[in-house]
């Protein structure tokens, strides 16, 4: 789950409803989450900023930030 005006992407256990995990952007306004099609990337846009960051999602963390 991204968070647009947090700039935060979060882990939810959906069995639980918690979040397990959150890392932060650092790009201003990150919004929606789109898992690559092996599932070991997810990229989140940042509309604020024009770019996009590419998370590893077994790490949970940014792998690069690609600029549009």
């Amino acid at each position: 789950l991204a968070s647009t005006y947090s700039s935060v992407v979060y882990a939810i256990d959906t069995a639980t409803d918690t979040i397990v995990k959150k890392t932060p952007t650092h790009e201003a306004h990150s919004h929606m989450v789109s898992l690559t099609p092996d599932e070991k990337h997810f990229y989140v846009p940042n509309i604020g900023s024009q770019s996009l960051c590419l998370f590893d999602a077994e790490r949970f963390e940014i792998a690069e930030t690609i600029a549009v």
